[in-house]
């Protein structure tokens, strides 16, 4: 009753063949069941003749079930993993939530593979005897005593019902060249029950379709024929392209069916993609930017949408408690109520400051969010969950708000809008499915695992956006790819690794616990599958007329990727696919086309005789970006001119003049990031003012006064002023977590303590400084300098602290981290001001008598204090003579700087007055992109808008 027909592959599921069996049915008692390999199968099928029941063998039964009249429920591939949690879950005592998910998920993955190897749970391979027990409940407890039926065993227990009244009059297969064992033993049902069936094999000389044969032929099925029919080849072209990327692969593929189109239709061109997961998405972006059609339903995948990361974030109960970590909500949230760009990242800024959106509307809406999540028991029935969510996004704000969005918006925020509408739609719709299955919706699970599965079933769901036209491109998979009816058909991604592709089993399935194995059947192991690769290539020279095979050999000639071992003996096309293919081809389709390939020749070097206008202006704007050049107006120079200047923006100006123009002018702010560490401003001022209150009170007194000064008690009193100024730190910083900020309040106190030392080795106790004492803290100060055009300009500043005796003054300014004066480099080109002006400053102040009682001081020197290493009396200090070096370092092998310090002779070293003007002049009048090094990008904040060059680093 079975035969086996030998067909030519253009003859599958063809209009003539399908038209002779409707008519077979129309005179059949009972329809009949033609099956067919895949979906692009069936929807050929159909359109060429209705009324023909096109299946699958799940199809087939579950007609033979119902038939029967078995009680029984369909479940998926993700009811059975959810089953061998339960199964699992009671003896897990270590194992995490995740944990045990992936245990059961490899579980169900494992028995699905021992079902379609053909095998029962007693045949389980010996090294996963352990898992038998598992399979065992499984099939006890769930398949025969709850009658759940996965697709596995639909077929298991189709072909154990009797065949009295079997309900077709034939059973036809199409378009197969191979079966598992599992399609192997349904067949063999057919046989024996003398259903008539026939089977239609591919006239293919290959060792896979001998071997189907003969695996059929073992079954009782008849050869009508003895030998394999002859078949033409139509094939009398072949080439062999190798391409430089996929993607330069994919646009030489379409160039040249652009090329060679001329008035054929575009169904003449065929795409068989070997890898379609990998090349589609790109060859969707290429085709729709060089405007050529392809045979593909637009989808967008649900998880692109809005609606998607909402029902994410709406499933997690975890507490978020700063404002961070609820911001993903907010962002969210403002998306789906489609607000302007200003105002969004006006919304998230205000959150990130205060907490709250500023909007009523969506603050309580935040609120109600908060509180669903709170309500979520840690584990119920997937249908009580079920319920919850969809009860809660009936309740949602969204649709009027999209309603009032809708009226009088453009037409691309209407599809926006109406996009996020559907996916919402087809949420609930999904979550009512799974509501309605019954092995799904009453199973106990964790809130974590429902969140995954139902996760993971939305995000293979995809939402159709729009018809494909009507003279296009088909893409094929090597499936279906008789299906081609034109002349020439290109095959891509054909390397080595991908085609023939490498095979593994499910699960914990390996293929050596298969050695030995006495199954009836072919086994789907790697030989096998080579087999199959075999034919599915030998098949291609029988589809077109010319072939077109295409790989991707990749940028390095010295070692290049390899072509798939079937191309190994063919020629490659000495002119590949690359970019410089590309661009220097002489045709293109539109005017995006015709730029792209200008602007490729003048970056090479080339003159165009006509220059397209919009590359004109690019090349005008690249000019200007590289130049780095940022001249500021005559209406804004009148604007900016100040007379009056601190010398800390000076320096900032020396070190990177366009950064001092973003921040200080613009007022550009740094992106608000969340806070991991202390804010080194914030602790930089808490230093000083820690530094200032624990001196105040000691200004005037003798160093040598100081211990009986602080009756011993200096510690104490540091120690009380730093826990007041710190719990200043914390109150600004309410992001990091205590035990950080602890410890580092455990760090700062500790270089408190050696400051501390340091000043009193340093200053209290040293024998040549006894009478000197602090004259000055935290002291303003100013200095005129007059300009080439006689104009006074006021420098401002402040002094950190000043110290006098007989002999005259000293300046340090405090730091946190280390510094050094650099006489050679930082001071000469303005970035290292504050010390040398300071001490002119000073000493002009004390010439014109300001502090009356200390009259004509002169400076002695300076420096700056770490608050890292205090005890550093390096290149960090200044003196004006050796003898005064030694007063402040006895140490004769430190090596400190000795120069003059004296007013004069600073300017006259330095030209500090010429350097000041060229300074100030530039602070409103060039903020050109001009770092002095290096170093003075390395922490910039304005990375991600400067147009900076390594030239413009190191010149």
């Amino acid at each position: 009753m079975g035969e086996i027909v030998f067909s030519g592959l253009k003859e599958i599921a063809s209009e003539q063949r399908l038209k002779d069996w409707f008519e077979y049915q129309s005179k059949a008692p009972k329809p009949l069941y033609y099956l067919l390999p895949s979906g692009k199968w069936f929807q050929s099928a159909r359109s060429l003749q209705p009324g023909i029941s096109f299946q699958t063998f799940d199809d087939l039964a579950l007609l033979l079930l119902n038939n029967a009249e078995r009680k029984f429920t369909s479940i998926t591939d993700e009811d059975r993993v959810l089953l061998f949690y339960q199964i699992l879950n009671p003896k897990n005592h270590i194992l995490s939530e995740k944990e045990l998910s992936q245990k059961a998920q490899a579980f169900a993955d494992s028995y699905g593979q021992l079902k379609r190897l053909g095998l029962q749970v007693k045949e389980t391979p010996e090294p996963l005897r352990e898992l038998k027990e598992s399979f065992y409940t499984y099939e006890k407890e769930y398949r025969d005593q709850q009658g759940l039926y996965d697709q596995e065993n639909r077929i298991y227990k189709a072909v154990e019902t009797p065949s009295d009244d079997f309900p077709l009059s034939h059973v036809v297969i199409d378009g197969f060249m191979d079966f598992s064992p599992i399609q192997y033993l349904f067949i063999e049902y057919l046989v024996k029950n003398s259903i008539p069936c026939t089977i239609y094999l591919p006239t293919l000389d290959t060792p896979l379709i001998h071997e189907t044969v003969s695996t059929l032929r073992s079954l009782g099925l008849a050869l009508t024929e003895k030998e394999l029919p002859i078949q033409e080849e139509p094939c009398k072209r072949t080439t062999l392209t190798g391409a430089t990327t996929m993607e330069e692969e994919i646009y030489g593929v379409l160039e040249t069916i652009a090329e060679q189109k001329g008035s054929q239709p575009y169904s003449q061109f065929g795409l068989v993609l070997v890898n379609q997961q990998t090349y589609m998405p790109e060859l969707e972006r290429i085709s729709a930017k060089r405007q050529i059609p392809l045979k593909l339903a637009k989808k967008k995948p649900l998880e692109e949408t809005m609606v998607l990361p909402f029902i994410e974030q709406l499933l997690d109960k975890d507490e978020k408690l700063s404002k961070w970590e609820q911001l993903s909500v907010v962002d969210t949230v403002a998306k789906l109520c489609f607000l302007s760009g200003t105002e969004f990242n006006q919304l998230k800024e205000t959150f990130i400051r205060t907490g709250q959106t500023g909007r009523d509307d969506i603050d309580e809406f935040i609120r109600t969010i908060k509180q669903f999540q709170v309500s979520l028991p840690e584990e119920e029935t997937v249908s009580t969950y079920l319920n919850q969510v969809l009860h809660f996004l009936e309740g949602l704000p969204f649709p009027s708000i999209w309603r009032e969005l809708m009226k009088g918006r453009t037409p691309a925020k209407l599809k926006q809008v109406a996009l996020e509408w559907r996916a919402l739609q087809f949420v609930k719709q999904v979550l009512n499915e799974l509501s309605d299955s019954r092995v799904f919706a009453e199973s106990k699970v964790p809130l974590a695992i429902f969140r995954t599965r139902v996760m993971q079933r939305l995000k293979s769901e995809s939402l159709y956006l729009e018809r494909k036209p009507t003279d296009v491109i088909e893409v094929y998979s090597l499936r279906d790819v008789p299906l081609f009816r034109g002349e020439h058909l290109f095959v891509l991604g054909l390397n080595e690794g991908e085609f023939p592709k490498q095979v593994q089993l499910n699960g914990y399935f390996q293929e050596r616990y298969m050695e030995g194995s006495s199954s009836r059947f072919p086994l789907p192991l790697s030989d096998y599958f080579r087999k199959k690769d075999d034919a599915a290539f030998a098949q291609l020279k029988y589809m077109a007329e010319q072939l077109s095979f295409s790989f991707v050999e990749g940028m390095n000639p010295n070692q290049p990727l390899l072509p798939s071992k079937y191309l190994m003996e063919m020629p490659n096309l000495p002119a590949g696919y690359s970019t410089i293919a590309k661009f220097t081809s002489e045709s293109y389709l539109n005017e995006e086309e015709y730029e792209e390939k200008a602007a490729y020749h003048v970056g090479i070097g080339k003159e165009l005789r006509e220059s397209p206008i919009l590359l004109t202006e690019y090349r005008k704007n690249l000019d200007y970006l590289e130049s780095g050049e940022e001249r500021v107006s005559a209406k804004w120079v009148e604007k900016l001119l100040s007379y009056s200047i601190s010398i800390t923006r000076l320096e900032n100006y020396a070190r990177c003049s366009f950064a001092f123009g973003l921040e200080k002018l613009l007022n550009v702010q740094p992106p608000l990031e969340r806070q991991r560490r202390i804010d080194p401003l914030e602790t930089g001022n808490m230093l000083h003012r820690i530094i200032e209150k624990f001196y105040r009170q000691a200004i005037g007194q003798p160093f040598n006064n100081l211990h009986s000064f602080f009756a011993e008690k200096h510690e104490k009193t540091l120690a009380e002023i730093f826990e007041n100024e710190w719990q200043k730190v914390v109150e600004t910083h309410p992001e990091i977590r205590i035990t950080s900020l602890h410890k580092e309040k455990e760090e700062w106190w500790k270089r408190l303590r050696r400051w501390l030392q340091a000043e009193k080795f340093r200053f209290w106790q040293n024998e040549q400084l006894t009478e000197m004492t602090i004259f000055r803290l935290e002291e303003p100060i100013r200095y005129e300098v007059e300009l080439e055009d006689q104009t006074i300009l006021t420098l401002t500043g402040k002094i950190d602290r000043i110290d006098i005796d007989e002999q005259g003054f000293v300046i340090y300014d405090y730091k946190s981290s280390k510094k050094e004066l650099d006489f050679n480099h930082e001071v000469p080109n303005g970035l290292m001001l504050q010390i040398p002006l300071y001490l002119m400053a000073l000493e002009e102040q004390f010439e014109q008598g300001r502090y009356q009682e200390h009259h004509n001081k002169q400076p002695i020197g300076g420096g700056y204090i770490s608050i890292k290493e205090p005890h550093e009396r390096k290149k960090n200090m200044v003196w004006k003579d050796k003898e005064q070096r030694l007063r402040f370092e006895p140490n004769s092998r430190v090596g400190t700087h000795v120069r003059d310090v004296d007013k004069k002779s600073l300017n006259n070293e330095f030209n500090l007055h010429g350097l000041v003007e060229r300074l100030w002049r530039g602070t409103f009048t060039d903020f050109s992109v001009r770092p002095f090094n290096p170093n003075s990008c390395k922490y910039c904040s304005f990375k991600a808008i400067c147009r900076v060059t390594k030239e413009q680093q190191d010149s």
